[in-house]
């Protein structure tokens, strides 16, 4: 029993200082998001998987789940923006949020490759990242057939058509928030450290 109380408080501390990181981004604040530290925004990353993890609940006829779409949607900008690296560690993660219930690893493997391969294919648009997403979400789906049954048919047409419109300002935007693009002078001051 005080096992719990422990866990319950450890997880109320938790909450409560995620919440207080983001308390400028909740209160909408201007321009508030382009100056935050580095653990403001792992704590922007915490909400933003808890807002997922709210959304698993929400279905239409057991047939469209808006987490699924979402996920799949999240996992292609994040990799657009950020490449390879972001696009597996965020496939991982996303992947492991929508198969906490169900079989984890299956979900973490299908997403973490989704996001591996869109983050390849990041420089040549979001439409050849969606469709290679959707490629692996289907290609794992048939693969591991009822361990990933959680996944609607319907929900991959629908996130590709949720990528495919959303707008490249968006995209950019998404990355600047997350801190996932860079300006020249970064890369150029990265440059020169690499050569000295």
């Amino acid at each position: 029993e005080w096992i719990w109380i422990v866990c319950d408080t450890a997880l109320a501390v938790v909450g409560a200082f995620v919440f207080e990181k983001n308390k400028i981004i909740l209160n909408g604040h201007k321009n508030a998001v382009f100056s935050m530290n580095k653990e403001e925004k792992v704590c922007f990353y915490v909400l933003m998987a808890i807002m997922l993890l709210g959304l698993k609940s929400i279905s239409l006829d057991g047939f469209v789940t808006v987490a699924n779409i979402v996920g799949i949607w999240a996992t292609v900008v994040f990799a657009m923006c950020g490449g390879i690296g972001v696009g597996a560690v965020c496939g991982t993660v996303i992947g492991g949020i929508l198969g906490a219930e169900n079989d984890m690893a299956v979900y973490m493997a299908i997403f973490a490759v989704g996001g591996i391969v869109c983050g390849t294919l990041s420089k040549y648009g979001k439409t050849p990242g969606v469709l290679a997403m959707s490629a692996v979400v289907i290609g794992g789906c048939v693969f591991f057939g009822e361990r990933t049954a959680v996944i609607g048919y319907l929900d991959i047409p629908l996130s590709v058509m949720l990528t495919i419109f959303t707008s490249e300002s968006l995209i950019r935007r998404i990355g600047r928030i997350g801190g996932l693009t860079t300006d020249n002078s970064d890369s150029e001051r990265l440059k020169e450290y690499v050569k000295t």
